[in-house]
């Protein structure tokens, strides 16, 4: 997926749940939290500002991770017998 379309998809299908769960338990407009959950928007605004910049810094560590960990095989900084599984965690990440 795009960093675009996830930086916007990924928050709300998450925040999706949030609401779903308030409306269950009967605090989406009124009940018994102090600030229902649609009238917390202080809380909303965090939570949609904070997770687009989480995913944006994910794509940032992989590309700055990347040069760090192609000499590890190279400099022989794990055994042989790692080497391996070492390549397959590398591989899913990257």
């Amino acid at each position: 997926m795009p960093l675009r379309r996830s930086v916007v998809v990924i928050p709300l299908i998450a925040w999706l749940p949030l609401l779903v769960l308030s409306g269950l338990g009967g605090q989406i407009l009124s009940g018994h939290a102090a600030v229902p959950f649609l009238w917390d928007v202080d809380v909303h605004v965090r939570f949609l500002a904070a997770m687009p910049l989480l995913i944006a810094g994910e794509v940032i560590v992989h590309q700055r991770m990347r040069p760090l960990i192609r000499p590890v095989p190279e400099r022989r900084l794990i055994s042989e017998s790692t080497l391996p599984r070492f390549d397959a965690a590398v591989g899913a990440l990257f």
